[in-house]
């Protein structure tokens, strides 16, 4: 009765160990479905992030969360796991963008994947159909309303709200100082559409300002 007991005590850590569910394992899943949705030439252009998290529930049935990549297997308990992957390239002048993958448990999916940060031209492997930036730049000069002290490079971004690229530039419009000795002043904000130039948006804005 004693050996018995003792086989027990021994395998039991054993199995609640291998319950476990190891971190080398998430990232394989994740990397596969990813690849799958994406294709091999596009997943290139992904990198699983630090900010990548999962949610469990501790032993007073209290629900928390934790980072997990630096760790070998996660707390036990899991009721999700959410892996971020950064999206960037040159093709899109390297645009940070990027994705949830969300699973339960057990591994599967909860969501979908949501890829519309990628463009189509990246998905059929042809070249940028996007404005240039001296293209874009000339747009955004000729629209902003009033004659600035300083205007910012365009910059491209991927928009959530409205699903698709831009370019965007701030226009110093005025320049004092604040309380700190810094600049500060009145700005124009634009948003282009990046594909065909189209102006998004323009807006008054500040910059500098102190916010106490």
């Amino acid at each position: 009765m004693k050996l018995k007991i003792l086989i027990a005590f021994l395998i039991f850590p054993f199995v609640m160990f291998s319950q476990k569910i190891k971190t080398e394992n998430i990232i394989k899943t994740a990397d596969s479905i990813l690849t799958l949705e994406v294709g091999q030439n596009l997943f290139k252009y992904f990198t699983i992030s630090e900010g990548a998290y999962y949610k469990y529930r501790t032993n007073n049935n209290y629900e928390t969360t934790g980072k997990f990549l630096s760790k070998k297997v996660l707390h036990k308990n899991v009721t999700e796991i959410w892996v971020l992957y950064h999206f960037q390239c040159e093709q899109l002048q390297n645009a940070k963008s990027g994705l949830w993958l969300k699973f339960n448990e057990k591994l599967n999916l909860i969501e979908p994947l949501k890829i519309e940060f990628i463009p189509d031209f990246l998905k059929n492997n042809l070249p940028s159909n996007f404005l240039t930036n001296e293209n874009a730049e000339s747009i955004i000069q000729k629209s902003f309303k009033q004659k600035g002290n300083e205007i910012s490079k365009p910059k491209l971004k991927f928009d959530e709200k409205k699903a698709k690229y831009i370019y965007y530039a701030i226009n110093k419009i005025t320049k004092s100082k604040n309380a700190n000795g810094s600049d500060c002043g009145e700005t124009e904000i634009i948003e282009i559409d990046a594909l065909n130039g189209e102006v998004l948006s323009l807006e008054k804005g500040y910059y500098g300002l102190i916010i106490r």
